[in-house]
């Protein structure tokens, strides 16, 4: 294990606009521990994650969105109030950060397999409530319908979930022509490969979604311009079985994670068992 450092892989979402306030690990944490790095894995097949908290409380997975990595959670791992609950961990997703391949996996169910090591690794900590960010909701969403019975609770913050809300928009379709996609950074590139197959990998996770029993909280800016409102409105409709609570924030874009942490972390608290119960 070695103690975390400020990654460069920020970059990429910086250069979208997904990083409007950043603070470094240091000025989050203060004097409390850094959170440590760990390896999953070795070699080429690595999944690098950071953990904090209380090793002995029920475990929680930041799942972070595309381009990123586990740092673009860090408001969340930072909360003095989650890490005195719970054993949090944040994830680099394979392509990103320090995990390996550093070549992206462009498959959510891919994804949310690559994850399933960290919950071999912590049974005495679950159920464990899994959270994800963007495209990182839906891959929160395949591991809990593929690990129900070690997946207590799902959180989505503007998750990309509804197929019908993936379409191709322009300068999309323009960054793919051989001559442009030369120029674009490769963070942007990785993350368009991601992107590019949703649609069909979200329809094919249709079925998945009345089957879910665990609580589910979906929260959504009204005003987001990258994952359409209308996600959450998908949420309701297909999600049939599960206590579902939507939290809608009026005037709230894409980055909830960095402009409203608060309203994150009480979902978390509210989806942990109460102190001192497993």
């Amino acid at each position: 294990m070695r103690f975390v450092r400020l990654s460069p892989a920020l970059l990429g979402l910086t250069l979208t606009g997904c990083m409007p306030s950043f603070r470094s690990p240091a000025q989050i944490f203060g004097n409390r521990p850094l959170p440590v790095i760990r390896a999953y894995g070795e070699g080429e097949t690595r999944l690098e994650t950071a953990e904090t908290g209380n090793p002995a409380g029920p475990l929680v997975v930041f799942i972070h969105g595309t381009p990123g990595n586990w740092q673009s959670l860090l408001e969340l791992m930072g909360d003095p109030a989650l890490g005195k609950r719970a054993l949090l961990v944040a994830v680099d997703r394979p392509g990103w950060g320090g995990s390996r391949p550093k070549s992206p996996l462009p498959s959510i169910a891919g994804q949310a397999d690559a994850l399933k090591p960290i919950l071999d690794a912590h049974p005495a900590n679950l159920p464990a409530v899994v959270v994800g960010h963007s495209y990182g909701g839906p891959v929160a969403a395949k591991l809990a319908m593929d690990e129900p019975g070690r997946v207590g609770a799902l959180i989505m913050v503007a998750g990309s979930i509804d197929p019908e809300q993936e379409k191709t928009t322009w300068y999309q379709a323009v960054s793919r022509w051989p001559l442009i996609r030369s120029l674009v950074p490769r963070a942007l590139r990785n993350a368009d490969l991601e992107v590019a197959p949703m649609k069909e990998q979200l329809t094919a996770m249709l079925p998945g979604w009345s089957a879910l029993l665990q609580p589910v909280t979906v929260i959504q800016g009204d005003r987001d311009k990258l994952v359409p409102p209308a996600n959450a409105d998908f949420a309701e409709r297909v999600i049939t079985r599960a206590p579902l609570r939507v939290i809608r924030l009026p005037g709230q874009g894409h980055f909830i994670p960095w402009e409203n942490p608060a309203v994150i972390t009480t979902a978390i608290l509210d989806a942990l068992p109460p102190a001192g119960t497993k």
